[in-house]
């Protein structure tokens, strides 16, 4: 039922959900919407506390950060309805038709039933292993097998890192390696300073062709990864689809306030 569909996690992953306490939507209503790190702590902090993510029948338990990064609100909204089961916080949109002759704006009721969050392009479900749990290129034009995933809370959290680390230092950024990387990456409890290093050098040698192979694909899958909700127009009933926090709509602290 995930945006994912749980298509990039370990087999057999069971991920159980509950409703939010008190506790934890004090903690969440001192959130700075202004600071994107405070966002995504108290983002992980709700997660970890209403959710319990591991491989059934192991004793392998993952967090926040081994969430698929286009689940995150899926899940928040999952939550959401647990802990407001009779719709005590309605959660609304402001969305206007796109229909020429209509323009009406719309307050569409947000759930995790209409928000729209990934689906793999179809162009490229030729390419999902199911065996690896990632996509699987072998390439003869770039001459070497490519293996893309989709990015963790994790494995983005530790990119940024790693760029603030490098804006206070002072050095050049490179956009693109950032854009980029984050979709190479299983685990990122691999991305360690050094690691990271090391991706971005052999980043910085790479031709032509694979670059150009790789960004296409990658901004195939990124097409596909925003969070949008969908309706249907009031006035006129044209299919209604746009950015769930554009126009004046909630905020993400909203969700839980």
């Amino acid at each position: 039922l995930l945006p994912s569909t749980g298509a990039f996690y370990d087999i057999n992953s069971e991920l159980v959900l509950k409703s939010a306490k008190n506790k934890e939507i004090k903690h969440w209503s001192t959130m700075d919407e202004h600071d994107p790190l405070d966002v995504r702590e108290k983002i992980n902090f709700i997660i970890n506390k209403c959710a319990k993510f591991k491989v059934k029948g192991t004793n392998r338990y993952f967090n926040a950060n081994d969430l698929c990064n286009t689940d995150l609100y899926h899940l928040l909204f999952r939550i959401h309805e647990l802990t407001f089961p009779n719709a005590e916080n309605k959660l609304m949109a402001k969305i206007k038709c796109k229909n020429k002759s209509c323009g009406h704006i719309n307050r569409t009721h947000v759930t995790s039933k209409n928000l729209l969050g990934f689906n793999i392009p179809a162009n490229l479900l030729q390419w999902y292993s199911p065996e690896e749990r990632c996509f699987v290129i072998d390439s003869e034009k770039v001459g070497e097998v490519l293996r893309f995933y989709l990015p963790t809370n994790g494995v983005l959290s530790e990119f940024r890192r790693y760029k603030n680390k490098e804006i206070q230092f002072g050095r050049s950024i490179d956009e693109s390696f950032y854009n980029i990387a984050p979709y190479m990456i299983k685990d990122w409890r691999d991305l360690t300073d050094q690691n990271i290093l090391q991706i971005k050098s052999s980043y910085d040698g790479w031709g032509d062709i694979k670059f150009t192979a790789v960004y296409k694909f990658i901004e195939e899958l990124k097409k596909t990864s925003l969070n949008r909700v969908l309706g249907s127009c009031e006035k006129c009933k044209s299919r209604l689809e746009d950015h769930i926090f554009l126009g004046g709509s909630f905020t993400t602290k909203d969700i839980f306030i």
